[in-house]
């Protein structure tokens, strides 16, 4: 590179920190900021899977068999009705380099991509917050706010990865192409086990209303996750729980911005697309995002990058809502198979 370009990456989850770490292994030397003090709590598991594919994009800088020592690996899926197995799905026959889903919580994930940032010398800059955004020319002007000093910055690249509520894809005016919701409120918990599971094996039982399904943490910590909001009631009497660790609910959404960038901004993850959970793509999706576009600056081709990364993103929205509707009960492939078992 003859003159290094200014980055500024606005969001420092696993999206921003991707994006950090693949461009300092290039050699830039991007500045990222976050308005929290730290890392999301890893006793709030919040994201769990990471793909196979994005321990490959990982694997350059070191940070992937971080993640494969720390996390669980999910190698199969069984589907319950009743306490019976109905239905299994194994991964490892996939032949991929990864043939499971790598389960941690995303706090863990955060904290491993942060270290293998801080060995290039990169730091993240805590509660400093984005509070203005302005596109000059082809400069990025941001205001970033700390301790009530505000500092005015200039990029070259202005990052959005600031979720889904992105101050950055507000600022810069980009939209969101239309949207769609489920009607259901979801619930999602972390348990502690009274007695161990298999850490290696998925569970997803039929409801008559829904579904609920259980992914392992560990041997003793567990996901569960349903369409209902009132997810303890559903949890079966064979699967005894010691302690409630984390709850939340949450309603689903599907949309996506019509452009990723827009001058010098720039957007991934969650500001630039949101879904269901179902799958566990949208973590993946947005740290795909991210080492893209490090790769297409550093080979020159950023002119390309939303109408490379959007149709991921709108085959991504489709493929959960699907499965969203599959696993709840809204197709008829999930009315047959209660057909067949009842």
């Amino acid at each position: 590179m003859s003159t290094a370009p200014a980055i500024l990456i606005v969001g420092a989850g696993p999206v921003g920190l991707t994006a950090a770490l693949e461009l300092a292994r290039r050699g830039y030397r991007p500045r990222i900021v976050d308005r929290n003090a730290g890392p999301t709590l890893e006793a709030e598991s919040r994201a769990l899977a990471v793909h196979d594919r994005t321990l490959r994009l990982l694997e350059a800088s070191g940070a992937a068999q971080r993640l494969i020592d720390a996390g669980n690996r999910v190698t199969g899926t069984q589907m319950r009705r009743r306490g019976k197995c109905v239905a299994r799905i194994d991964l490892s026959i996939l032949g991929n380099p990864h043939p499971y889903i790598l389960v941690l919580p995303q706090g863990t994930t955060e904290r491993i991509l942060e270290a293998a940032l801080g060995t290039l010398d990169i730091e993240v800059e805590r509660n400093t917050e984005c509070t203005g955004l302005e596109i000059v020319d082809a400069t990025a002007i941001a205001s970033l706010t700390r301790d009530g000093a505000t500092e005015t910055v200039t990029a070259d690249y202005l990052l959005g990865a600031d979720g889904s509520h992105s101050i950055v894809r507000q600022a810069a005016g980009i939209a969101f192409a239309g949207q769609e919701s489920e009607p259901q409120t979801f619930g999602l918990v972390d348990a502690v086990m009274a007695e161990p599971v298999d850490p290696a094996t998925a569970v997803l039982n039929m409801l008559p209303d829904g579904m609920l399904g259980r992914i392992p943490i560990s041997g003793r910590l567990v996901r569960y996750v349903s369409n209902r909001p009132d997810i303890g009631a559903v949890i079966p009497k064979s699967e005894p729980v010691s302690e409630i660790v984390w709850s939340s609910s949450f309603r689903i959404s599907y949309r996506h911005v019509e452009t990723y960038s827009k001058g010098p901004v720039f957007l991934m993850g969650d500001a630039a697309h949101v879904h269901s959970p179902a799958g566990g793509r949208g973590m993946n999706l947005g740290m795909e995002d991210a080492a893209w576009f490090a790769w297409a600056l550093a080979e020159g081709r950023l002119e390309r990058y939303s109408e490379d990364r959007l149709p991921y993103a709108i085959r991504t929205l489709k493929f959960s809502q699907t499965q969203t509707q599959q696993i709840t009960g809204a197709t008829r492939m999930r009315n047959a198979i209660t057909a067949t078992m009842a």
